[in-house]
Formats: C-alpha cells, sequence, structure tokens
C-alpha cells in the first residue's frame, strides 16, 4: 500500500516470493500495529518471481486498500462539506443574531430619545420627564447607548434645571429672609406701640391728677409729641425707603413747633 498524499511516518519494505497464504495476514498486523501507533505508512511489495497466486493478492489488497481510500476520501469530503455547511449555518446565525439585536438596541435608543423629546422647553415642573428620560438611558446597555442621539440635549436639559432650581431656592431664601425682617419689624413695631400706649396711659392718668396750669400743659405737650411719634411710625409702615427718608425729616419738623410752644408755655407759667 502507499499513499502519496501527504508525510509517512514509515515506509514498509516486503521482499516477497510464493507468499499467497502469509500475504494477508502480513499485511492485515502491518495495518494493525500501524494504527495502535497512530503511524502513517506504505506497504512496498516486491515480488521476486512469485509462482503462485502472490502477484493477484497484491492486486486484489491494492485494489481494496485504493476502494477504502477512496471511501475515506469521499467520507472526509462530505464530513468537510458538511462542515462548511454548519459553519455557514453558524455564522448566519450569529449575523441574523447581531442584526436583531441591532434592531433592538436601535429600537430602545429611539425609545429613549423619544423620552427626551418630551422635555421640551425647561421649566421647573421639567423634572419629572428628565428624570424619567435619565433613568431610561440608564437602564439601557452599552451597546444601545451608542445608538442614542440626543444625549447631549439630556445633559443640557439637567444643566438647565439644575440652575432653575439654584434660583427658586434664591428666590425662596430672600423671600424667607424679608418675611422674617417683616415678623421682627411688626413685633418691634407692636412692641413699641405697646410702650407708647402705657407712657400715654400714665400720662393721662397724670394729667387727671394735675393741679397747676404749668404741670397740665406740660403733661399736654408730651401726650401730643407721642401722639405725633405714633403717626409717624405708621407713615414709615407704608411708604419706601426713599420715603421713609423723607418722613424723618417731616417729622422732625413737626417735632421742633412743639418744643418751641412747650418754650413759649413755661414763661407764662412763670409769670402767674
Amino acid at each position: 500500500m502507499s499513499n502519496m498524499n501527504k508525510r509517512l511516518d514509515i515506509s514498509v519494505v516486503v521482499p516477497l516470493f510464493n507468499e499467497e497464504e502469509s500475504l494477508p495476514e502480513l499485511v492485515a498486523w502491518i495495518d494493525r500495529v500501524a494504527h495502535e501507533n497512530s503511524l502513517s505508512y506504505e506497504v512496498i511489495m516486491v515480488n521476486d518471481g512469485s509462482t503462485d497466486n502472490s502477484a493477484k493478492v497484491i492486486e486484489d489488497y491494492k485494489a481494496e486498500q485504493e476502494r477504502l481510500a477512496k471511501e475515506k476520501a469521499d467520507q472526509e469530503e462530505r464530513d468537510r462539506q458538511e462542515a462548511i455547511r454548519l459553519q455557514q449555518e453558524k455564522e448566519d446565525a450569529e449575523r441574523k443574531a447581531r442584526e436583531e439585536a441591532e434592531r433592538l438596541a436601535r429600537e430602545a435608543a429611539a425609545s429613549v430619545d423619544t423620552k427626551i423629546d418630551a422635555v421640551g422647553t425647561v421649566k421647573l415642573d421639567s423634572e419629572a420627564t428628565i428624570v424619567l428620560a435619565r433613568n431610561a438611558y440608564e437602564a439601557l446597555t452599552e451597546e444601545q447607548k451608542a445608538y442614542v442621539t440626543k444625549l447631549i440635549v439630556l445633559e443640557k436639559a439637567e444643566t438647565e434645571l439644575s440652575n432653575l432650581k439654584a434660583e427658586a431656592a434664591r428666590i425662596a431664601e430672600e423671600a424667607r429672609i424679608a418675611e422674617e425682617a417683616r415678623k421682627t419689624k411688626e413685633a418691634e413695631d407692636a412692641k413699641k406701640r405697646s410702650e407708647v400706649a402705657t407712657k400715654k396711659a400714665e400720662l393721662e392718668a397724670q394729667l387727671a391728677k394735675a393741679k397747676k396750669k404749668s404741670e397740665r400743659l406740660a403733661i399736654m405737650a408730651q401726650l401730643a409729641a407721642l401722639e405725633e411719634d405714633d403717626e409717624d411710625e405708621e407713615d414709615e409702615d407704608i411708604t419706601s425707603d426713599e420715603t421713609e427718608t423723607s418722613t424723618e425729616v417731616e417729622t422732625e419738623t413737626v417735632v421742633k413747633p412743639v418744643e418751641e410752644k412747650q418754650e413759649e408755655n413755661k414763661p407764662v407759667v412763670e409769670e402767674k
């Protein structure tokens, strides 16, 4: 037997003469040993003028080996073609799986883009829509995220919302401070009015008990001054800061005649 298609491990040379009966056993033994040791081999039979059927045995053996070799080659070709077919089917299945995954990824990304479009003009009440879009984006796989086309729009909306919330917080804090200042001012005004009322009550009690005219005039002047101060405080509560300045000037000019009146009254009392 000879195999010229590939590199052989061994070559077995068999010189023979009238070995018709022993040849089948010999080649069977060679074949078994070679296969047990995973050796590729060839058998070269040298017929040394045999007069029996050795030549026919060799030809029959050669024909059988060629048949077996052809069957093996045919089977190997069929196996190769089957392997190619299976590999092609595998590649087709993988390609279809990739295409389907890409289609699903694009659909998922398009859904996120739609949620981002729904944000529209950013306002304080846009937070729920923005959070919904962000959560939908974060739920995507890395492959799906690659197909999102409006991530920059979402990030810009998040920045604008953050700025709006910061501005709203600033305005709210200013309003809180202003409200606290208003309440403090109201408390101070209430306290001052209470003190004025107490003082007026004391002066009115003193006026009721006063015997001399000079004492009564002095007490009445103090009461007039208290009333004017109270009126000035009320005016300040309903005017702006600029008006408050002008009101203070007017208050001074109003009080001065009272002081002058008190000075004019004093000599009159002394003369009496």
